[in-house]
């Protein structure tokens, strides 16, 4: 009973391994997802959904990664999958404020009159305007 357990718990460790592998290698290419974000937002926003969807299966696959810390017994495939589950909201946060940068650049090269206005308003007067 007892190798029986071991040997449960060491698929469970070695599944946790390959999803946190899996989860750095597709989504944490961070130079690879600033292109998505230059060529195409939408498809940048669908992959940061995805992101959050698959963080949020491995966790509701393996409960050890969220489990508490009251017994520190937590497996180190446990503690990567969770710092890698961790990293996402970072991640996408970093991504949004990439997309709403690259939109703030397209709005005022196709609008150099606001956008000159805006500047005007904000460095010339000290008028706190909110571009957009």
């Amino acid at each position: 009973m007892f190798h029986q357990n071991q040997s449960k718990l060491a698929l469970i460790d070695e599944a946790m391994k390959i999803e946190a592998n899996t989860l750095v290698s597709v989504f944490f290419s961070f130079q690879r997802l600033e292109n998505y974000v230059l060529w195409d937002q939408h498809i940048a926003r669908r992959i940061i959904e995805k992101m959050y969807a698959r963080t949020l299966e491995a966790e509701t696959r393996f409960p050890a990664v969220v489990a508490p810390y009251e017994d520190n017994d937590q497996s180190e495939e446990a503690m990567h999958l969770e710092w890698v589950c961790a990293q996402v909201p970072e991640l996408a946060l970093d991504l949004e404020l990439e997309i709403t940068e690259l939109e703030k650049a397209n709005y005022r090269a196709e609008h150099p009159v606001i956008s000159a206005f805006y500047d005007a308003l904000v460095c010339w007067f000290n008028i706190p305007v909110h571009h957009f």
